[in-house]
């Protein structure tokens, strides 16, 4: 979990490198083993509970970087290169790879496993971390890099200068991921979306033609909207093209906020595009995010997979995940796009940060997400409360 709270850095030294020996590995294993499984509550298939690590098939041929703390791992992250890693049919699929059957596979890397422990979540070690990354992706010609990351972290991957591309898919083991792709050469699109990595590529060669093959490959990946290229009034105006009426009313999360409070609250959400059929969330799930829905239809199922229940159709305004959003509790019913969607991300981490520096605002927003959340229990209890009587008038119409 990359992104939390800022915090200054805390008064102990690092050291970032690659992971020298099959004992530095495991001590990252081990490592990932702890924010996955301990801190974050995640469920993984892979994960070994006797020897508490986290390892996969992508390991073996990784280079493993590290940060080093008074001897202890704080922050890990993991590279493969194409051309020394076999790669599965299922994640050629996912990435889509065929697509770039033109270029060399060591011009293509996958990045994963990145994570910060908690103490250190918001400090320079994860800004260190990526440039490290990034600096030896270079070095090795690599002029494409993919990962998968959570709808939470969406807007962190954009602001690196990472793009979609291909719709979304379900993980077994984590729930809806959002594949990316980040072209190494492209400065200019860096300087656009201001990334931390600009001012380190403008000094390598640069080039626009891995950008210009990009974007007569997917032509329609424009769709996926990076709000890094856009302004407050740009934004504002799309949203009001899609929910055909003022945000401020067609978002009840909004409501009594001005349209300056509202635009300087959005400036903190993301922008996701799902296609129809997208499974968003599952029972289960582990995440944090809240979703208001812009454009187009998601349903809502209960019930169990041998005998789903629709709950509930939402439309452009309304939101989903405002459970998990509140408490922090796994996710509760299953969500799917019956429509190409538009949907708004808020996160915890977003609304912490938005606390500091407007505080008024927020507290206007957490009180109508109050307001909503009365809302849909008084309905639950109607519908209880129906329910329970329709039951008792059948068991008086017996007698």
């Amino acid at each position: 979990m990359p992104t939390a709270e800022p915090i200054s850095d805390p008064p102990v030294s690092t050291e970032l490198r690659l992971a020298r020996s099959l004992a530095e590995r495991e001590a990252i294993y081990r490592f990932r083993y702890q924010i996955y499984v301990q801190e974050m509550g995640k469920h993984l298939s892979y994960a070994d509970s006797e020897r508490q690590i986290l390892y996969d098939e992508m390991d073996a041929d990784a280079d493993h970087f590290m940060v080093l703390a008074a001897g202890e791992v704080v922050a890990a992250a993991r590279l493969n290169q194409l051309g020394r890693t076999p790669l599965s049919d299922y994640w050629r699929q996912i990435y889509g790879l065929q697509h770039w059957q033109g270029f060399r596979p060591d011009c293509l890397s996958i990045s994963s496993r990145l994570m910060v422990a908690s103490a250190w979540r918001g400090s320079a070690v994860l800004a260190g971390l990526l440039l490290r990354l990034f600096e030896h992706a270079r070095a090795r010609g690599v002029r494409f890099n993919f990962l998968n990351c959570a709808p939470s972290l969406l807007g962190f991957y954009e602001q690196l200068g990472y793009r979609r591309y291909t719709q979304g898919f379900v993980d077994e083991d984590v729930g809806y991921r959002i594949p990316m792709v980040f072209i190494t050469e492209d400065a200019n699109y860096m300087r656009r979306v201001r990334s931390p990595f600009w001012r380190l590529a403008r000094k390598l060669p640069t080039s626009d033609a891995d950008s210009l093959w990009f974007e007569g490959c997917f032509p329609n990946h424009a769709t996926h909207l990076n709000k890094r290229l856009l302004d407050s009034e740009e934004f504002w105006d799309i949203l009001e093209h899609n929910l055909h009426a003022d945000p401020t009313q067609g978002i009840p999360l909004l409501a009594g906020l001005s349209e300056a409070q509202a635009q300087a609250f959005l400036g903190s959400c993301s922008l996701l595009s799902c296609q129809a059929g997208e499974l968003i969330i599952r029972p289960g799930d582990v995440g944090d995010e809240l979703f208001v829905v812009l454009e187009g239809v998601v349903e809502i199922w209960g019930g169990s997979a041998a005998r789903p229940i629709s709950l509930a159709l939402l439309g452009p305004g309304e939101l989903f995940g405002e459970i998990a959003f509140v408490s922090r509790s796994p996710r509760t019913a299953r969500v799917q796009a019956n429509t190409e969607v538009k949907l708004l991300i808020l996160t915890q981490a977003l609304l912490n940060k938005a606390m500091k520096t407007m505080p008024e605002i927020v507290a206007r927003v957490l009180l109508n997400l109050s307001v909503v959340l009365c809302d849909r229990l008084r309905g639950s209890t109607q519908n209880w409360v129906n329910a329970v009587q329709a039951v008792e008038g059948q068991g008086h119409d017996r007698h």
